[in-house]
């Protein structure tokens, strides 16, 4: 074997170790800073991941875990399809793209963590504030994406379309939607 083989293979192993005394050094320092603070307000690694094994090991927790994840995906999937929605209407016409982009740039541009604390305030704990909170946080993303998107839509084709299949769902299926699959991958 040469010399450089040997490097290659020592460094993903080298690489490992670092990245366990990456670990390492988060959980000295969060031992560290629980010892300075106190148990109360920042609780010590070893006292967390005990009773994260015990919240863990009962029942109840699995089905809160598993609310949790429906709600999320509830959220995610309304974020994604006014998104989607607002994208087409956005990247085809100029007077959507007035009326749409204000709301977008909005929730864009503006950190969630402010407007997400005054909304759970409002609406409160529960199904509707999560689903709420993660579709808005999906929503612009989604909407930016696919309204550049559609401002890239061949205009020719368009024009074809409209003379070989008049129609709304004609032309989302045969030209909009197949031309929007690389910005629906990257939403």
């Amino acid at each position: 074997m040469t010399d450089g083989s040997l490097t290659r293979r020592a460094r993903p192993t080298r690489l490992r170790l670092l990245s366990g005394a990456g670990v390492l050094l988060i959980l000295a320092g969060w031992a560290a800073a629980s010892l300075a603070t106190g148990a109360f307000f920042l609780p010590a690694p070893w006292l967390t991941i005990a009773d994260t094994a015990r919240l863990l090991a009962e029942g109840f927790t699995w089905t809160q875990i598993l609310i949790t994840l429906l709600r999320v995906c509830a959220g995610f999937c309304a974020g994604f399809l006014t998104g989607l929605a607002a994208g087409i209407a956005i990247g085809s016409r100029a007077e959507w793209d007035a009326l749409f982009k204000p709301l977008v740039l909005f929730f864009q541009g503006m950190p969630p963590l402010l407007w997400t604390i005054p909304l759970v305030a409002l609406l409160g704990i529960g199904h509707v504030p999560t689903i709420v909170v993660i579709g808005l946080i999906t929503f612009p993303l989604v909407a930016v994406t696919i309204g550049e998107g559609m401002s890239t839509l061949p205009r020719e084709l368009g024009e074809m379309l409209a003379i070989f299949a008049p129609g709304f769902l004609p032309r989302m299926r045969e030209l909009v939607l197949p031309h929007l699959k690389p910005f629906l991958g990257a939403s």
